[in-house]
């Protein structure tokens, strides 16, 4: 039962096959997947970078391939064996850098003809990433209530919350920390990190929360830079087309939102 295809963004079909090429080259090197996500987040800030200079097209490239090279380094940990809580922290903090340097890129592009385009931009950079949380927060419960030994969980200790010893600093520990919180708020209070041992129980779980998941992975983070990538496309023949980006995602990509949290709620206000 091929349960991961129920999280997986519409986009991931080419993402993943095109990080597998990456993989084969790699695989064999002494290059870790801590590098391939240093390169990941590189390309995403100098996606930014060009952005802000107006060079749309080439922007648009070094995110995709920013993109494709976060897929690489997980797929790469998986090969070797399974990544670290360290690593899981690191992609993810690359993740949010290269959607900061982007979207500061796309403000700057945009205030040339576009009022208060910073303003657009930050509503645009703060649903992003809230629907990134939401969308890895749910995606995790739902795989490891049907994944046995599931090990790519957000929390280390789900009982405790704590990211155990493997991250020393003092920084990333607070930012795990306020990941935490942030997740937390956009779910429900009754939401764990349970793998479901009754085969039965198991497949009404799929059956009933499929739906909801085939919704969530919509608003995931590689479809909202799959977007970025085609509106900045679309920029070198309408200037403002990455304008259009943003009322995309602040208005039914919100509705969305708040329909899947309002969904997600009322499914464990039933199971009381």
């Amino acid at each position: 039962m091929n349960v991961r295809k129920h999280t997986r963004e519409p986009c991931h079909f080419f993402l993943r096959r095109a990080a597998s090429i990456v993989v084969n080259v790699f695989k064999n090197s002494s290059v870790t997947p801590n590098h391939i996500t240093f390169f990941s987040a590189s390309a995403g800030v100098f996606a930014g970078i060009l952005a802000g200079y107006r060079m749309v097209v080439p922007a648009a490239g070094l995110l995709l391939i920013s993109m494709i090279l976060d897929c690489a380094d997980g797929q790469l940990a998986r090969l070797r064996g399974g990544g670290s809580l360290l690593g899981r922290m690191l992609d993810g903090t690359a993740d949010y850098v290269s959607a900061l340097a982007v979207h500061i890129g796309m403000a700057l592009y945009l205030s040339e003809y576009i009022n208060h385009a910073w303003l657009w931009t930050a509503g645009a950079a703060l649903s992003m990433a809230a629907h990134s949380i939401y969308y890895d927060f749910k995606k995790q419960w739902f795989l490891s209530g049907l994944i046995e030994g599931y090990s790519d969980t957000v929390e280390d200790n789900p009982e405790t919350g704590d990211p155990g010893n493997e991250i020393s600093s003092g920084f990333l520990r607070g930012a795990y920390r306020v990941y935490q919180f942030f997740q937390r708020g956009v779910s429900s209070k009754k939401t764990e990190y349970i793998y479901i041992q009754d085969s039965q129980s198991r497949q009404d779980f799929l059956t009933k929360r499929k739906p909801f998941m085939n919704a969530v992975r919509l608003i995931g983070p590689a479809g909202h830079n799959c977007l970025i990538v085609l509106f900045m496309l679309l920029s070198a023949l309408f200037d403002k087309a990455i304008f259009l980006y943003m009322l995309l995602v602040i208005f039914p990509f919100n509705i969305l939102f708040i329909f899947l949290i309002s969904w997600d709620k009322a499914f464990f206000k039933k199971q009381r």
